[in-house]
């Protein structure tokens, strides 16, 4: 495992929980580790498996289909995605069911897994995998420079949750 902080209470857990399934001696954590080494580490392996039960991007998703490694991820990673578009793996639905990651696994075969990694590859040859968090960043910069003012909504009255309003004073188009 690479990333997690070896402190970390849910590497903990899962620690714990492989072994009291017995496999424990089989993990071994690395933590935070330089991109050459995790570039040796994604080519050495089989399968990257990522059921993550919140995940915004799920980044290591995009380094291992550049790397044409297989993928078995959640739908809760916001790079999943790609998973599917690349047809190089399988992408677990939510919530999570542990049965359907004991299927996803059962049907990653070494034929199906050497299929996924030649779809991964091809797909990252042509696919823009690198761009989404500045393409992001310069959707809110160009509409929040659209934005002339915010002002108080009149009354400054508070809603439910104790938030006073705010409305947008002229609001202009903005194209992107």
């Amino acid at each position: 495992m690479c990333g997690p902080d070896p402190g970390a209470s849910d590497l903990a857990r899962i620690l714990r929980n492989a072994s009291r399934a017995g496999y424990r001696e089989r993990i071994q954590v690395h933590g935070r580790v330089d991109d050459a080494t995790l570039v040796r580490f994604l080519a050495s392996a089989d399968l990257l498996v990522h059921p993550a039960r919140t995940e915004v991007t799920g980044t290591v998703i995009v380094e291992a289909l550049a790397s044409g490694l297989p993928v078995i991820a959640s739908a809760a990673c916001g790079y999943a995605a790609h998973v599917l578009s690349a047809d190089a793996g399988i992408v677990l639905p939510e919530p999570f069911d542990q049965a359907n990651l004991d299927a996803a696994l059962d049907a990653a075969t070494p034929e199906r897994r050497r299929i996924w990694a030649s779809n991964a590859l091809a797909y990252a040859a042509t696919a823009d995998l690198s761009s989404g968090i500045e393409r992001a960043a310069n959707l809110i910069e160009a509409a929040a420079s659209s934005l002339s003012s915010w002002d108080k909504v009149a009354g400054s009255r508070r809603g439910p949750h104790g938030l006073a309003g705010w409305a947008l004073t002229q609001p202009r188009e903005t194209q992107v």
